[in-house]
């Protein structure tokens, strides 16, 4: 029963929350250089704000199975910002990869216009400013930062965007029963704080 300005400013704002209090009760602040903050800033919009509003509104156009498929796509984008901009070496591998999802992406694609090309690029961007967000924990200032500090910090900084770009326009509502309030916080805790924890961590290590 929620919009995706409600859901998306919400589960970055409990994340925050719930981050804040974790590094607190750790003691595990670091402190935060201007580049750093100005870089999550950036990526805390882009990476995690629009990122997951553009996620979440396209899956008012098209089935959820099909959008994440397509947000998948993240991937591919980040081997070719790699390539190109990082000058990574494109193996075998890589090239086969990209054309292979290029290819997957073409079939999902109805050229007809029986589904939602609105939902489609919906989902195609996600990936895209996904991408440069998983890009950033390489090669960004704040890549040096622990990830739980991170995570605050673009988790605070997308809800405030958020917050600030549609709570005057009444875009987002307040959660009216327990129910809501347990599925923001199931969404908080497991798709946001847990996952992204993980994935800053491999992006380390791989």
């Amino acid at each position: 029963g929620m919009n995706a300005e409600t859901v998306v400013f919400y589960r970055f704002l409990l994340t925050s929350i719930f981050t804040g209090l974790f590094l607190t009760l750790t003691k595990n602040w670091q402190t935060v250089t201007l580049p750093q903050i100005v870089q999550l800033i950036i990526f805390g919009i882009f990476g995690f704000g629009i990122t997951a509003q553009l996620l979440t509104l396209s899956y008012v156009y098209i089935p959820v199975g099909m959008a994440t498929v397509l947000h998948f796509a993240y991937p591919l984008i980040v081997v070719i910002i790699m390539i190109i901009i990082f000058k990574e070496k494109p193996t075998f591998l890589k090239i086969a990869a990209c054309i292979l999802a290029f290819t997957g992406i073409g079939f999902m694609v109805d050229f007809k216009g029986q589904i939602s090309m609105t939902g489609i690029l919906y989902a195609l961007l996600s990936a895209v400013t996904y991408s440069l967000f998983v890009v950033s924990n390489k090669k960004a200032a704040f890549c040096t930062l622990n990830p739980m500090n991170n995570i605050f910090y673009l988790s605070c900084f997308a809800a405030m965007y958020m917050g600030a770009a549609n709570i005057p326009a009444g875009f987002i509502s307040f959660p009216s029963n327990l129910l809501m309030w347990g599925n923001l916080i199931i969404i908080s805790l497991l798709c946001t704080f847990f996952a992204f924890y993980t994935l800053m961590l491999g992006i380390r290590i791989l």
